[in-house]
């Protein structure tokens, strides 16, 4: 080949260019060029060392390529859309209008159905911690050592004093068992 030849090509394909300089038409290199020719995306032939490929075709090829671009960057613009209404929703803290109907699905919404045992658990709740209250403050006053621990424990305070007395003597007690069966 000439260097004349070398720019087209002629003979049968007379209208192919080299695929170097039809890359440089349409911003590819000649090396995708020439992997859309054996691909056949595009059309397009090898003689001898050199590819060559109908500038037609590549430029079709571009085309489509570019609808498809537009179409996808068209539903992406619309999902990054629809998260952003949504993110503003959320970071408001607020509902549109459309979704308050959608709410009902969730139960922490529905109205709570009343049975005879719920509407009576506060109240049930409330006597059992008095009456665990009034259990501990007396409870001193049921088993004491001695008669004057038992006239102490007259208050909370005293009931406390009187238990922690209790204690200490249970304590003593063991241990003196204990040094017993020691010996």
């Amino acid at each position: 080949m000439t260097a004349s030849e070398n720019h087209h090509y002629q003979g049968e394909y007379a209208k192919y260019v080299p695929a170097d300089e039809a890359g440089r038409l349409f911003g590819y290199t000649g090396n995708y060029v020439r992997r859309l020719v054996r691909e056949r995306k595009i059309i397009g032939a090898q003689i001898k060392h050199q590819w060559f490929v109908d500038p037609e075709s590549l430029g079709a090829f571009v085309r489509n390529i570019s609808r498809q671009k537009v179409i996808q960057n068209q539903s992406i613009r619309e999902v990054r859309i629809e998260e952003q209404k949504i993110g503003h929703i959320l970071s408001k803290g607020g509902l549109v209008s459309e979704n308050r109907a959608t709410l009902a699905d969730y139960s922490i919404l529905q109205p709570q159905t009343s049975t005879p045992t719920s509407r009576f658990r506060p109240v049930f709740s409330a006597v059992g911690i008095f009456l665990a209250g009034v259990i501990v403050t007396l409870l001193p006053l049921t088993h004491p050592i001695t008669r004057t621990q038992a006239l102490l424990a007259t208050t909370p305070a005293d009931a406390y004093h009187t238990l922690a007395s209790l204690a200490a003597t249970a304590y003593h007690n063991a241990r003196a068992l204990n040094d017993r069966i020691e010996q």
